[in-house]
């Protein structure tokens, strides 16, 4: 919240990867701070309602979420208010490391840009052994989702360094 008001941004849309506590646990709080809508996807809204006991199972203190406004879908694409900028962002979805894991990927900058969550990681994957996880899945929506992306994308992962397609399809030793 402090980097929010430092910077005077205006959020009006949070957008979730997936729901495991360490990425969402804020959200709530965050939204109503701004009046920013939740969105994420429903193939997630079990982890999302389950929030507070995930964060007891780690350990940590967790708020009761609010509802989300919207479950995000496939391809949905995100643009900012100003005319110039449409189709800033396609949501990908990514199952594997949640039922309704997503990648956000973006060719607004002069490097495309994929957001990934805990789908995809500089020479590793996210982790299946939580609820939901599967690892066929995981590896099955990488390869067909997002090591079809151009190799120059560069990769964003929510832990971590970031990489570019092409070193992963190359190195990562969870798809050679």
């Amino acid at each position: 919240m402090k980097k929010i008001k430092e910077l005077n941004i205006v959020v009006k849309k949070l957008i979730h990867t997936h729901a495991h506590f360490d990425h969402i646990g804020r959200s709530s709080e965050i939204s109503v701070a701004t009046n920013a809508t939740l969105h994420l996807h429903k193939g997630d809204q079990f982890l999302y309602d389950m929030l507070p006991q995930q964060g007891q199972f780690f350990g940590q203190k967790v708020g009761t979420p609010r509802p989300l406004d919207a479950h995000l879908q496939d391809g949905e694409t995100f643009s900012f208010e100003d005319p110039e900028i449409k189709n800033f962002m396609t949501t990908l979805h990514t199952p594997g490391h949640t039922p309704g894991s997503c990648c956000f990927y973006s060719e607004y900058f002069d490097t495309p840009q994929l957001f990934a969550g805990d789908t995809l990681f500089q020479q590793s994957i996210g982790r299946t052994d939580l609820p939901g996880g599967d690892s066929r899945l995981i590896i099955k929506s990488i390869k067909e989702r997002l090591l079809v992306l151009p190799d120059e994308t560069k990769v964003i992962a929510g832990h971590g360094p970031a990489t570019v397609i092409y070193q992963e399809k190359k190195h990562n030793p969870f798809l050679c």
